[in-house]
C-alpha cells in the first residue's frame, strides 16, 4: 500500500456515516440556536462565541480523540507529517460544522456576518481543531496545556476584530495560517514519536 492509498484509507475510516450524522447534528443545533437567539447577542458577544467559545468547545470534546487513539495505522507507509494531514482532516471538517450552522442561522434571520469576519471565524475554528490535536496522545496536565494553548491562540485571533484594528481580517487570517501550520507540524512530530505500545 502506497502513501496516497494509506492516507485515503485513514480519511475514509474517520469520515463515515456516523461521522456525517454527527456533523449534521452539530450544524443543525447551531443553526437553530443562532436563528432563535442571535438577536440577543451584540457584535462583541457574537465574535467571542464564534472565535473563542466554539473552537474551545470543539477542542475539549473527547469522543473523536478517543477514537483516534484506538486506531492503529502506524504500520502504514506514512511519515509523521503525512499521518498528521490524514488524521487532521476529520477534526477540521468537524470544527467547521458549528460556525457554518451559526452562519446559516444568521442568514435565516437576514442578519449575515460580514465576509471578512466570517473568514476569521472559520480560520479560528480550524486553528482550534489543529492546536487541540496535540492533546490527543497526551493525558492529564499535558493535555490540558494544549487546551489552554487553544484558548490563547483563538483569543489572539479575536483581538484584531474586537479591537477594530486596521486590516483586522488580514492580521487574524495571517496569524491563523502561522498557528495552523505550526500546530500541524507539531502534531506530525508527535505522531512520528508516538509509541502505541509503550514498555
Amino acid at each position: 500500500m502506497n502513501g496516497g492509498r494509506a492516507t485515503l484509507a485513514i480519511v475514509r475510516r474517520r469520515i463515515d456515516r456516523a461521522y456525517a450524522c454527527d456533523w449534521l447534528g452539530r450544524f443543525a443545533a447551531l443553526c437553530l440556536i443562532a436563528a432563535l437567539f442571535a438577536p440577543l447577542l451584540g457584535r462583541t458577544a457574537t465574535l467571542v462565541v464564534l472565535i473563542i467559545v466554539l473552537p474551545l468547545g470543539g477542542a475539549t470534546e473527547s469522543a473523536h480523540a478517543e477514537a483516534m487513539r484506538r486506531t492503529s495505522f502506524f504500520a502504514m507507509p506514512l511519515y509523521g507529517r503525512q499521518l498528521a494531514r490524514a488524521y487532521a482532516l476529520a477534526p477540521v471538517v468537524t470544527a467547521l460544522a458549528a460556525p457554518l450552522g451559526f452562519f446559516c442561522g444568521l442568514a435565516i434571520r437576514h442578519e449575515p456576518l460580514a465576509p471578512g469576519l466570517g473568514a476569521i471565524v472559520l480560520a479560528a475554528n480550524i486553528v482550534g481543531a489543529l492546536v487541540a490535536l496535540g492533546a490527543v496522545f497526551r493525558d492529564g496536565v499535558q493535555a490540558w496545556l494544549y487546551y489552554a494553548l487553544t484558548l490563547v491562540c483563538c483569543t489572539a485571533l479575536a483581538v484584531p476584530p474586537l479591537a477594530r484594528l486596521p486590516h483586522a481580517v488580514a492580521l487574524s487570517v495571517g496569524l491563523a495560517a502561522v498557528f495552523a501550520f505550526t500546530a500541524l507540524r507539531a502534531f506530525g512530530e508527535t505522531l512520528a514519536r508516538y509509541d502505541p505500545l509503550p514498555f
